[in-house]
């Protein structure tokens, strides 16, 4: 697996970027590969999810 950075997102403090993002959903976890958005995954995830979303896509 590559290095990865997961970053948090409050939706109350700033209601812009969801929007941007297309985000219908919450938790909504979004992967960019060098600044651009690769895939989405809605619902919440246990770490095995998690994986098996970095997975596959490649990460």
């Amino acid at each position: 697996m590559k290095d990865v950075t997961i970053a948090k997102h409050n939706i109350e403090e700033e209601l812009n970027l969801p929007v941007q993002h297309n985000v219908k959903g919450i938790p909504t976890m979004i992967l960019f590969c060098n600044g651009e958005q690769k895939a989405v995954k809605v619902g919440a995830s246990n770490k095995a999810d998690l994986v098996d979303f970095l997975t596959k896509n490649k990460i």
